[in-house]
């Protein structure tokens, strides 16, 4: 386990977020940049505007300064202002579906440039360093990727702190499973969590508790509070919870997007019933699904409640099953993933 990991100097940072992509690239992000800074190093932030507000505070509140862009996306000038700013620092780029020339750009000016990633494809990836954090990335998926060094898997998921402190405690489970913990991410585009608050009133009985997060980036988060409200049911919604370990904690089994809540989830040792809310998420999915690492459903759009609400009913009544998936998770990620990355980065 990478403890005591010295960092010196400062890495830029560049992560988008708006209501299209969500702020997840900046919340896995600030978990680097939290390591980074716990040895001993600085933190800048560049982004392109607009930017979601909940972004931009979260950045902010962390400590970090934020250079905001007023230039197209991925445009030569971004590259240079980017570059600019980082004023030959190691630049960090999650950054959805940036081209190769984008990248191209920033290597030719920045000291050392890593790239977080989620997909794959063919290369040149102009990079000294890609991380692919999700379940069945492997080296094939990045051919010509130069001589960048490759970090792959849930090894190098990028988790705060507190993830890694909360799996060191006992899951103590008393009686029959009733707890429901919902997350899709800070935007949700697709409003999947009106559909999994549908399903959660189509259960039987009504032992069971929900608690809804709905992202402070998501639009439509004041209209789920007030279905649920009419609704009747045991179902909570909130905006922003005090922490996602603890819900993760508290929690019997989670329904998720495909994203970096997945691997909170596994941390503590919440079993997790999972749906692909973006196209970049579906191949991590389905291996987790294949390997039977979670319930998969499919793609949002394409899950209706009733079908949620089958995969809900009988995983909570599967105590064996519950018991797999949580071992499973737990095995899969530690917790320490961001000291991994930060420590590579050191050694670039």
């Amino acid at each position: 386990m990478p403890n005591g990991v010295v960092t010196r100097g400062t890495i830029v940072i560049r992560a988008d977020a708006d209501e299209t992509i969500g702020i997840g690239h900046v919340g896995r992000t600030l978990a680097l940049a939290e390591a980074w800074r716990r040895g001993g190093g600085r933190v800048r932030y560049v982004a392109a505007a607009p930017m979601a507000a909940r972004a931009t505070d979260w950045i902010r509140s962390a400590g970090h300064d934020l250079g905001l862009l007023d230039v197209a996306r991925y445009s030569e000038q971004d590259a240079h202002r980017t570059a600019a700013i980082a004023g030959g620092a190691t630049i960090v780029v999650d950054a959805f579906g940036s081209p190769l020339a984008y990248r191209s750009e920033l290597r030719a000016r920045a000291r050392r440039l890593a790239i977080i990633d989620d997909v794959g494809g063919p290369g040149p990836w102009c990079a000294d360093l890609i991380v692919n954090q999700n379940h069945g990335a492997t080296a094939d998926r990045y051919p010509g990727h130069d001589t960048a060094s490759l970090l792959l898997g849930p090894r190098y998921a990028l988790l705060r702190p507190e993830f890694a402190r909360w799996r060191a405690l006992p899951r103590r489970r008393d009686g029959e499973a009733s707890r429901i913990a919902v997350s899709f991410g800070g935007a949700d585009p697709e409003d999947t969590a009106s559909e999994t608050l549908a399903a959660l009133l189509a259960l039987p009985g009504a032992r069971w508790r929900a608690i809804i997060a709905a992202g402070t980036a998501n639009p439509r988060a004041e209209m789920l509070k007030e279905k649920a409200r009419r609704s009747g049911g045991p179902i909570q919604v909130v905006r922003r919870p005090s922490s996602m370990a603890r819900l993760f904690a508290w929690a019997d089994v989670a329904v998720l997007a495909g994203g970096s809540t997945v691997w909170e989830a596994f941390c503590v040792g919440t079993p997790v019933i999972g749906i692909a809310i973006a196209d970049n998420q579906v191949p991590a999915s389905e291996a987790l699904g294949r390997d039977g690492l979670w319930r998969y459903l499919g793609r949002a759009g394409q899950v209706t409640q009733h079908v949620i609400a089958d995969a809900l009913g009988a995983l909570l009544a599967d105590s064996e099953e519950r018991q797999r998936l949580s071992r499973a998770g737990r095995a899969m990620v530690d917790g320490e993933g961001s000291l991994r990355i930060a420590e590579a980065i050191a050694r670039l």
